[in-house]
């Protein structure tokens, strides 16, 4: 989708800032005061209710775009979308990767786990570009509030529709895992397709 590169292109400087934002997160948690919680809240799921994927793949796109939004509206003060940056999205990662095998964490990664956080980069960047505003005003540099706007409301959209594959491929692990483990390899081949091609028609196709 080329008006996605174009703003990508366009702040490309708040990407960076999106990155090491993450980047921040996933370090954080990989040490043990945040890693625990994280994991101890994962192992607490009742796992029967991953038999129905329609419904598990309802709650996780629910929850992911619940915090999809509170990156992106959260940037208008700034601080909501630094913390769910930090801690609602890289923490995270980092605590599954310091987890996981490390085979594990990489299949989870090219399944479901890389297109649902490139939807979540893409909300965390949406929100920061209201501080980007702010302080290009405040050093006199040009700035639009309708295009900012309008860039930020344009990524939350495109994270939201990411998201919905990623949920669904998730349900459909989850149910594969505990319940029908023969479907195992062929969901995880669907999600290495899905990826593959989101990350196609995302980055390159015009």
């Amino acid at each position: 989708m080329k008006i996605v590169r174009v703003t990508l292109a366009k702040n490309s400087t708040t990407a960076v800032a999106t990155v090491l934002l993450l980047i921040i997160g996933f370090i954080a948690g990989a040490t043990p005061q945040i890693r625990e919680p994280i994991i101890e809240e994962a192992q607490e799921v009742d796992t029967s209710k991953f038999e129905d994927v329609g419904q598990t793949a309802g709650e996780i796109y629910m929850n992911n775009a619940f915090i999809a939004t509170l990156c992106t509206v959260g940037g208008t003060i700034v601080i909501p979308t630094l913390y769910y940056g930090v801690f609602g999205v890289g923490a995270v990662y980092g605590a599954l990767a310091s987890y996981m095998h490390p085979t594990d964490f990489l299949i989870t990664l090219a399944s479901f786990g890389f297109i649902e956080l490139l939807a979540l980069f893409f909300s965390i960047l949406g929100g920061l570009l209201f501080p980007k505003y702010v302080i290009s005003k405040i050093l006199g540099y040009p700035a639009d509030l309708r295009e900012t706007a309008f860039q930020s409301l344009l990524l939350l959209i495109v994270a939201g529709g990411i998201l919905v594959p990623a949920a669904i491929v998730e349900a459909a692990l989850l149910y594969a895992f505990y319940f029908a483990p023969s479907l195992l390899l062929g969901v995880l081949g669907m999600g290495f397709l899905v990826t593959l091609l989101l990350l196609y028609f995302l980055l390159l196709r015009d």
